[in-house]
This record gives structure tokens, C-alpha cells and sequence, in this order.
């Protein structure tokens, strides 16, 4: 591989998160250990991975001591820092924030977690469906208790509304409100100080560190007796004090936190965002002075509701999260899939009944996969109701999947297709088509009743027997009994997709069936069909019954004549092919002599009748006929004959100057005038390359600007698809040549009323629209538009008339041509002398074709076109 190649692979995967390269399959490549990326399509060597994994470690190591990018969560009293880079955050505000890189918006981390149980719970799913290897289920699953902080607090609100309990231990910074009342009115609110004291005016100092409250109490109400007789007091907490905490070891954000007094072991851990993938949820340890005070179990707080470990935290406490100890793996039809950590001898039922059954679990048969000496896994079932299986002990690194109860095929009949209700029922004896489908209301109302298809599979491994049924019959007092695993299909008359699905599916059921050197069971459709395709051979299927399968003939369909291309292999290496004639008709009455029975690999072939395609073409005919409008013609149609039947011209048309346009040609121009753009584009392309050296600055760019322009222009100019014709007798071989015209589909004829005007443009003092008159002559029409320029080709002045045709006025100016005569509604056209101007500025081809765009849009306004 090159190593700009290399380099750029290198760069992109630098970009993307390492868990990529974490989920990669190792391979052994030429004896050396290498890396496959299967996004990429490349072998990364462990000398590139290392060079692309190092940065990345530190970066992250970086970040795990930067108080700026830590990922911390954001609560009201105080801020939770980093440890150990704890010193001078006092006082300001975090917030762990991600940007979705969809839309730009701001994440929250509960929309992160969210979005990582969405994409584990997907791959748990494919898991189950068979698309990972085994014992990927611990890359899905998520530990159990991990849904109690499931979502970062982005605020936090400390327990300081609620009643403060008697045992509540007094400590620094708390606050007491003491209300008098009596002979002396007064509320004093008192912190403990530093020593531990506060002070009750007239009384001094009372000390009341490391008293419960309901001592404070009783010792304040003690001092104020002192202050004489009626005067009685009410002893409350105020606001409680805040200390620090540590939060270490597996959290998912180790630090130092402010806490309220009140804080609990758990609400440490909310605040510090709760536990890393690796912590251990049972184990959960308060040190105090360095010693073990209590261990949490978050199972039974989870489990059982039991708090009775979640007790309160002191100035200076350390949570420590130790790492989680033996784990299994539930996944599957439980209410709880999760990672379990195990803190004693389990048995697989104790297991399962933390996590909880589903009533669909397949209890009989559950799945474990452990480890083995050599390392690798091997799968085990276990029946839970026998209780040898119900006690086995589970072991660290087991993976345990639970799966649904399945329908047993041969108990059950499946009803699929245009029904009310897709579903499986019970098999008993003697069930029958018509007791599975009672009435009309049970199907859809574009359900083909009469062409139904049960596929019918004695046993496993046996071929598909494909028998079709008419629903009606069935309910005649004839109806079919029905065996275990019978499948009916019930096709649908107007929904080709769906009918489709179920073809492909007969059609994967025979394909599998298929021995060599036979013919697959299955026959063709083809033609003038509904649904033409490939449908499964049916038991004594004929010709009547692949066409009602197939939906019906349509109405083009050729009744006199159909053909079976029937083919045979010989010898297993050479397909021989037989073509039978039938009269489709008489085989639609029932004769059994056309009406054959059908063998496999049977092609029929209906065919269309003649012309029957040609009984939509039309031609619109517009303007001064006496009936215009849209008219559907026949094989042989002329254009003489279209115009009698809208009535003739009215006495005010000009058949002279009549338009006929033709789609064909409309098509075939706008193919050669892209053709042409195209070229024109290279051509300028190549003319600027070629005369760079000789241009001024800026000046090529203008230059290819305009010719840009008029490219574009070309490009979005639609084709007319005109055909020149004439309607009026003065020419009479041309006449009987437009009258004798063939019609074809999508022709179109516009006649015009009688024009009274001739257009002079192109290079003359100014283009104009001049009164007709039968005197003028060109020259005179010229000289009435103020002559012709400088710039004037006067050599090549032409006109183009009315019907489209084109005559030259070749002899110039100057020349006498009596026979060219100007009629109403032709254009004057004074063309530029392309070849007097300067070849770098202007493109001969290009100056043609948008001239001709310029005239043709002329002629037709002059005329009454647009």
C-alpha cells in the first residue's frame, strides 16, 4: 500500500472513537499479529495501531487531570472537582455537555445515555438473531443497577426541606434558630463556629459539636431558663452545613464534592455521577479516618428497597468503588438483560430470579455459554423445572440467554396474505379451509378468493406441494381438510408489491427443491397478464389456472392464439425447447384438448392484439380551424384527412403560415442541441488554453464567463421539433406532399391567423415590426428599419417565411432579385460578418445557434404563435 495511503487511513481513523478499533477481529497476516478494519477495508499492523492508539491514551490521560474537560456534574451547593487536581475550584460551575454532530444541538447526558441503551439494546437484538460471535453479549449488556444513574444530574438539589431527625449529628457550620417568646420577643439564628460553639446572648458560649440534635434541643432550652422567668423558646434546625467528601476509585468521575449535611453514601454517588462500567455495585465502602465504616450493597438497595446501609456522611468521609468482582451475563427474554455481579455462591435459578422471567420464556431449554480450559466457549442447556439444572452454580464470565416459547410448526397452520389478520393457528384434526375462513369479513377486500395457494409440507426436509384452492368451492360443502405446518396464501388482486413477496417466496421454496437434471417446479407468466411472473406448478395445474394465478388476461390480451414454450433437458447438458400453439379461447371455455396441463418449467405466452397500442395516438390541431381540439387517429391517418375532420381552415386562418411540430423531432433536436453544447464547451475550453499567452489579465475569465453564459443558454433552450409543410396550393407538389403526411402519435398543428406584419432584425439601425405591404421589396423593408450596419454580413441576408421555410438573399444589397418576394409574416434576417471580428471573442457556432433560437422565437411571434 502506498504510504500517502497509508498516512491518509491513519489520519481519518486518529478522528474516530477507539472503541472501533476495540470491536476489530485480529488476524495473522504473513506471521505477523495485524489489526482488519473491515469499514476501511485494510490490514492496520500492530506497529499502526499503536502509532494511531498512544496519542489518543494520552490525550485521554490528560484529560482525566484537566479540571476544564472532566466530565463533571453540576449541583447547587458547591462544585465537584477532579481528584487529584482538587485546589482553587471553589465557586465555579461545570456542566458536561456533548454536540451531536446531526444537528448541531447541545447533548445532555441523559440523552447520551439514552442513546447508548437504544444502540446496546440493537445489538443485543442482533446478537439474538445470530449476527456476532459468541460472547459478545458482555459488549451489549450494561451492569445491573447502572439504570439508577442513568442519567447525570444536572442539577442538585440537597435534602434541606426535609425534617431533620432527632440523631442528627451536630457538627461546624450548622445553623439553629432559636425563637423566644414571653416576656422577651426575639429569633436568633446561631451557627456553630470553628470550635464548635454558639452564642446565646446573655447566656455566653454553648457547645454543640458532635451533640445529636435532640441533645442541642434540650441543653438550648436548659440555657434559656436562665434568662428568668416567662420566657419560653422553640429550638429548629436552619440551614444545614456543607462539607467535603471523596469519591474514589471505579466512579465515573472521581473527585472531591461538596455535600449537604444530610447526604447519604448514596447521594454521593448520584452526585459523582455513579458507577464505571468496571465498579463494583455490592461493594461500596465508607472510610472514615481510614478505616472501614460500612460497606453498601446497591443490589438490596435495588432489590429489596433495604437503606439500612446508606447511612449518613461526615466531614472528610471517602467513598471508594472497588472494582467488580465475578460477573454473568443474562440477556434474552428477562425483564432485567444485565451484567450481575456476584457476591457469593449463585445458582442458576437464584440468578434467573433476579433477573426475571418473561412469561415467554423458554424455561426448558436455557442457554449458557462458559469459558473452557482452552479458552474458548462452549454452549450448554439447562431445563430449569429439573432441579439439578435449577442448582447448578454459576461461574464468573458465563453468559446466559433466555429465548421466546416457538410455535411448533407441526401443531400449527399459518394464514398469510390479503386476510384481515396474518397469524398461526392451532392444528386440530379435521380443521378445513372454510373453518379457518368462515366468511367474506375475514380477508381484505382486494383479496383474490377464488385463486388461493396452500403450500402444503408433509414433513422436514420434504418438498413444498403447492395445491391452489377456490374459497367458494371450500365453502360448498367440499372443503379441503387441513394437515400440521399447512401454510394458505391468499394473493391480492391490485397489490402487485405484496403479491410479488409472496411469488418470491414460492419461488426460494422451489429453487430449494430443485435436483439436477429436472426442470424447476415452477412455470411462466408472460404477456398479456395481470401479474406476469413465475408461479409455483400446482397439483394438475392447466393453462386456465396459471392464468388465473397471474391475475387474468388483460384487455389487450390475443384470445385466438397463446404459445407453451415447454423445454426439457437431455443428458443433463442440453436444454431442447418445444413451442405449442393453443387457441386461448376455446381453452378459456374448457376444452381439454386446448386447455393442457402444464408440466415444470412451462412458459405461456399470451400475446397483445394487433395494434392495440395504436388506439391512444392523438394529434392536437389549435387556431383558425372550425373545430379544434385533440383527435385520436388510426394506422394510416393523414394529415389531409385530420383536417376534415376538424371542419377546414376559417376564413380568417393563414394555412401559408401553418406550424407543425412532431414529437419524434422535438426529441431528436433537443438530443443534437446537447451534443452541441457539449462540443461548444470543449471547443472554448481548448481556444482559451491555446491563446492564454496572449490575453490580457482578467481577460480570459470574462471571456470564459460569456461563453458560460451562452452555453447555458443553449443547454435550458427547448427544442421546437418543427416540420416544415404547406397548406396552400401555389406550390402544388409540395402541397399534396404536406396533405398526403402521415399522422404520427403526439403530432401537433397550430394555423394562424392572417398576419400583417414583417419582422426586419439582426443587424440593422434597429429591429422593428413593419406594416405589409405587396410593393415593398427587401431593399425597401431595410431601409424602413434604418439599413443595415457596419458589422452587417450583406452578402448572406435571408428571410425566413412564414411556414418555416428559408429563401437567401445571396445577391446583396446591391442586387437585383424581382422573383424573391416578402410575404405577411416572414422575417427579415441581417446576419453579423462572423468573420471580420476577432475569433478569440466570438465562437461562429455558438453566434449560428443562438441566432437561429432568436429568429425561430421572431418568426413564431410574428405569426401568432406566442
Amino acid at each position: 500500500m502506498p504510504e500517502s495511503e497509508r498516512q491518509a487511513i491513519l489520519e481519518k481513523l486518529a478522528g474516530r472513537e477507539g472503541a472501533v478499533l476495540n470491536r476489530t477481529v485480529p488476524t495473522v497476516v504473513d506471521s505477523v499479529q495485524k489489526i482488519y478494519l473491515p469499514e476501511q477495508g485494510y490490514v492496520l499492523s500492530e506497529e499502526d495501531y499503536q502509532l494511531y492508539r498512544q496519542p489518543r491514551q494520552e490525550k485521554a490521560e490528560t484529560e482525566a487531570v484537566n479540571p476544564i474537560k472532566s466530565e463533571l456534574p453540576v449541583f447547587q451547593q458547591g462544585v465537584s472537582t477532579p481528584f487529584p487536581a482538587m485546589q482553587g475550584m471553589q465557586g465555579g460551575v461545570m456542566q458536561r455537555a456533548e454536540i451531536s454532530t446531526e444537528t448541531g444541538a447541545q447533548k445532555t447526558p441523559e440523552d447520551k445515555t439514552t442513546e447508548d441503551a437504544v444502540s446496546s439494546q440493537t445489538r443485543l437484538n442482533e446478537i439474538l438473531r445470530g449476527k456476532f460471535m459468541e460472547g459478545a453479549l458482555n459488549e451489549v449488556v450494561l451492569p445491573y443497577g447502572a439504570q439508577l444513574f442513568a442519567g447525570l444530574p444536572t442539577t442538585f438539589a440537597p435534602v434541606n426541606e426535609v425534617p431533620v431527625p432527632t440523631d442528627y449529628v451536630l457538627g461546624v457550620g450548622d445553623q439553629i434558630i432559636v425563637s423566644l417568646f414571653g416576656t422577651k420577643t426575639q429569633t436568633l439564628q446561631l451557627v456553630i463556629d470553628r470550635n464548635g460553639q454558639v452564642v446565646l446572648p446573655e447566656v455566653g458560649p454553648v457547645n454543640l459539636a458532635g451533640m445529636r440534635f435532640s441533645e442541642a434541643k434540650a441543653l438550648l432550652l436548659q440555657k434559656v431558663q436562665a434568662l428568668g422567668v416567662g420566657v419560653n423558646a422553640y429550638v429548629n434546625m436552619g440551614e444545614l452545613r456543607s462539607f467535603r467528601v471523596f469519591v474514589l476509585g471505579e466512579s465515573r468521575a472521581p473527585g472531591s464534592y461538596l455535600v449537604s449535611g444530610m447526604a447519604t453514601l448514596s447521594h454521593a454517588l448520584y452526585v459523582s455521577g455513579g458507577l464505571s462500567k468496571s465498579g463494583s455495585y455490592r461493594h461500596v465502602q465508607l472510610k472514615r479516618n481510614g478505616k472501614l465504616v460500612k460497606t453498601l450493597d446497591l443490589y438490596d438497595f435495588l432489590l429489596k428497597g433495604d437503606t439500612s446501609n446508606d447511612v449518613r456522611l461526615q466531614p472528610g468521609d471517602t467513598i471508594f468503588i472497588p472494582k467488580v468482582g465475578s460477573q454473568v451475563v443474562v440477556a434474552g427474554e428477562v425483564t432485567r438483560p444485565a451484567s450481575y455481579e456476584l457476591n457469593q455462591q449463585t445458582t442458576l435459578k437464584q440468578l434467573l430470579g433476579l433477573s426475571g422471567l418473561k412469561p415467554n420464556a423458554l424455561q426448558q431449554k436455557i442457554r449458557l455459554s462458559r469459558i473452557q480450559e482452552n479458552g474458548s466457549r462452549k454452549w450448554f442447556d439447562f431445563d430449569l423445572n429439573r432441579t439439578e439444572d435449577a442448582n447448578r452454580v454459576v461461574l464468573s464470565g458465563d453468559q446466559i440467554l433466555v429465548e421466546p416459547v416457538k410455535t411448533m410448526l407441526d401443531k400449527a397452520i399459518k394464514l398469510k396474505g390479503a386476510v384481515a389478520r396474518e397469524a398461526e393457528y392451532e392444528w386440530r384434526s379435521g380443521l378445513t379451509v372454510a373453518d379457518l375462513l368462515p366468511s367474506e369479513a375475514w380477508f381484505k377486500k382486494d383479496a383474490d378468493i377464488e385463486n388461493m395457494v396452500l403450500v402444503r409440507q408433509a414433513g422436514i426436509s420434504e418438498d413444498y406441494r403447492f395445491i391452489r384452492l377456490n374459497w367458494k368451492e371450500q365453502t360448498t360443502g367440499n372443503a379441503m381438510p387441513l394437515e400440521p405446518r399447512d401454510q394458505l396464501w391468499v394473493l391480492s388482486k391490485t397489490d402487485g408489491n405484496s403479491r410479488e413477496q409472496a411469488l418470491a417466496q414460492f419461488a426460494q421454496w422451489v429453487q430449494e427443491q430443485s435436483q439436477q437434471d429436472q426442470m424447476p417446479g415452477s412455470v411462466q407468466a408472460l404477456g398479456e397478464l395481470r401479474f406476469a411472473g413465475s408461479y409455483p406448478l400446482t397439483e394438475q395445474m392447466r393453462v386456465t389456472d396459471l392464468i388465473a394465478l397471474a391475475g387474468g388476461l388483460n384487455a389487450s390480451a390475443m384470445t385466438k392464439q397463446a404459445e407453451i414454450f415447454r423445454y426439457k433437458l437431455v443428458n443433463g447438458e442440453q436444454k431442447e425447447v418445444q413451442r405449442l400453439v393453443i387457441n386461448l379461447a376455446d381453452a378459456l371455455v374448457g376444452q381439454t384438448a386446448q386447455n393442457i396441463t402444464l408440466q415444470p418449467g412451462d412458459a405461456l405466452m399470451v400475446k397483445q392484439v394487433s395494434d392495440w397500442s395504436d388506439s391512444t395516438r392523438q394529434i392536437v390541431i389549435k387556431g383558425e380551424v372550425r373545430f379544434p381540439g385533440t383527435y385520436v387517429i388510426e394506422s394510416g391517418d393523414t394529415l389531409e384527412s385530420v383536417l376534415k375532420r376538424a371542419g377546414g381552415f376559417t376564413q380568417w386562418a393563414e394555412p401559408r403560415n401553418a406550424v407543425f411540430t412532431r414529437k419524434a423531432l422535438k426529441e431528436k433536436e433537443q438530443r443534437e442541441l446537447s451534443m452541441l453544447a457539449d462540443e461548444l464547451e470543449k471547443n472554448l475550453l481548448m481556444a482559451l488554453k491555446s491563446d492564454a499567452p496572449i490575453l490580457e489579465k482578467d481577460t480570459g475569465a470574462s471571456i470564459a464567463q460569456m461563453g458560460q453564459s451562452l452555453i447555458t443558454k443553449i443547454k435550458n433552450t427547448p427544442a421546437l421539433g418543427r416540420l416544415v409543410i404547406g397548406l396552400t396550393p401555389e406550390n402544388e407538389e409540395r402541397y399534396q406532399s404536406s396533405m398526403n403526411l402521415e399522422i404520427r402519435d403526439g403530432d401537433e398543428l397550430f394555423v394562424p391567423k392572417r398576419s400583417s406584419e414583417v419582422v426586419v432584425m439582426g443587424e440593422v439601425a434597429r429591429t422593428a415590426s413593419l406594416l405589409y405591404q405587396p410593393s415593398l421589396s427587401v431593399e425597401a423593408y431595410l431601409e424602413n428599419a434604418g439599413g443595415i450596419t457596419k458589422r452587417a454580413d450583406d452578402g448572406a441576408i435571408y428571410i425566413v417565411h412564414g411556414d418555416g421555410s428559408i429563401e437567401t438573399y445571396s445577391g446583396g444589397l446591391f442586387s437585383s432579385f424581382d422573383n424573391l418576394k416578402v410575404q405577411p409574416g416572414d422575417t427579415i434576417v441581417v446576419p453579423m460578418d462572423i468573420e471580420r471580428m476577432n475569433a478569440l471573442f466570438t465562437w461562429t457556432s455558438i453566434t449560428k445557434v443562438l441566432s437561429n433560437f432568436a429568429i425561430t422565437a421572431a418568426t413564431l411571434n410574428t405569426i401568432g404563435v406566442w
